[in-house]
């Protein structure tokens, strides 16, 4: 928990309140398995990669390396995670 708070500058439960959120609205974001049975990306792995390029500005070939993820993977995390944002919190605000 210490960790991840000063790593990501958020507490753990709100990261997986915000992950679990987004995975409810777009099923994009649940751990899917590709043509060949391999498993693919978690819905962790999907936001963390998101918010490191959304509070960093980091390119998606930073996270390509870290995270083996894909730059076309990544940005359309991006641009899924901030439309699955928008429509669910939009109403708390």
């Amino acid at each position: 928990e210490r960790y991840f708070r000063r790593k990501h500058m958020l507490s753990w439960d709100l990261f997986l309140h915000n992950a679990n959120c987004v995975k409810q609205y777009d099923q994009f974001f649940e751990q899917g398995r590709n043509c060949i049975g391999d498993l693919g990306h978690n819905t962790i792995e999907k936001v963390n990669a998101t918010l490191r390029m959304m509070a960093y500005g980091v390119l998606a070939d930073f996270i390509d390396n870290n995270l083996t993820m894909g730059k076309s993977t990544s940005i359309l995390c991006v641009k899924k995670f901030a439309k699955a944002v928008v429509e669910v919190f939009e109403q708390s605000i």
